[in-house]
């Protein structure tokens, strides 16, 4: 098992889990959880997405 951070905007989060999933259903790597977003502190556009592949 892997723990992957994804540290940027909601959007390219997004992007990024769907690629993952992409990659889970042509066989290359299993995503076994995918957390909610956490935006980081302050006024900040970031979130961060905990992924266990």
């Amino acid at each position: 098992m892997v723990k992957i951070r994804l540290h940027g905007t909601r959007e390219e989060n997004e992007k990024m889990k769907r690629v993952l999933k992409t990659l889970e259903k042509s066989g290359v790597l299993a995503v076994l959880s995918i957390s909610d977003g956490y935006v980081d502190r302050g006024e900040s556009k970031y979130e961060r997405v905990y992924l266990d592949v």
